[in-house]
């Protein structure tokens, strides 16, 4: 697995899910980004430590182990390697091995990502626009406005969702993932002390 250098990881930590939200990890496609358009693999996090690398088309088995909220261990060959989180949310997964400073093993969440992700600088532009800058996705319309982005909190079980845009949120009311009595938050902001409900904002 090839690692990158970035710096972006520093300026962006406060909005990333942990490691720990093994729903938003597990049995998802995470293609590795290895800039080579001719080979694909995919590594796919199974229940009871199991994990399938599909190598263009070719599936082999491994092995897992959620340590913490910060690190996992990947086996393969008899060989462990320990992981230490970089970022995580819907779309992308960074994992730096441990004792490397400043590089990162890139995926992209083929099961979720509806953004065209196919290099590093896709995902480092991707993570640039949607955490600092939010600016739109495309260059190419100025006039469009900038794109914020949410974060949305059952207050039942504490548990997040997100990031979505507006239409996002309201499309996943609609269809029922999210519901109107959830917490929203601009990703910009931290915490929820004063969050209004989504209901609340729907009503505006």
């Amino acid at each position: 697995m090839k690692s990158y250098i970035t710096d972006i990881i520093p300026k962006i930590s406060s909005y990333s899910k942990k490691l720990d939200d093994l729903s938003l990890l597990k049995n998802q496609n995470w293609v590795l980004i290895n800039q080579i358009q001719k080979s694909k693999t995919v590594y796919i996090f199974r229940d009871n430590s199991q994990l399938l690398i599909i190598e263009n088309g070719i599936v082999s088995n491994a092995g897992w182990e959620y340590i913490n909220s910060n690190s996992l261990i990947i086996e393969r060959n008899s060989k462990p390697m320990l992981f230490k989180h970089g970022f995580l949310d819907p779309n992308v997964l960074l994992l730096s091995i441990d004792g490397s400073d400043n590089e990162y093993i890139y995926f992209i969440n083929e099961s979720r990502a509806n953004r065209n992700l196919n290099s590093v600088n896709d995902v480092n532009n991707y993570l640039r626009r949607t955490y600092l800058t939010n600016k739109p996705s495309s260059t190419n319309n100025p006039s469009r406005p900038y794109l914020k982005t949410f974060y949305c909190l059952n207050p039942k079980t504490q548990k997040e969702y997100g990031p979505y845009s507006a239409p996002e949120i309201v499309k996943k009311l609609k269809n029922g993932r999210l519901q109107s009595g959830y917490l929203v938050r601009e990703s910009s902001i931290e915490g929820y002390q004063h969050a209004p409900r989504i209901m609340d904002l729907l009503e505006k």
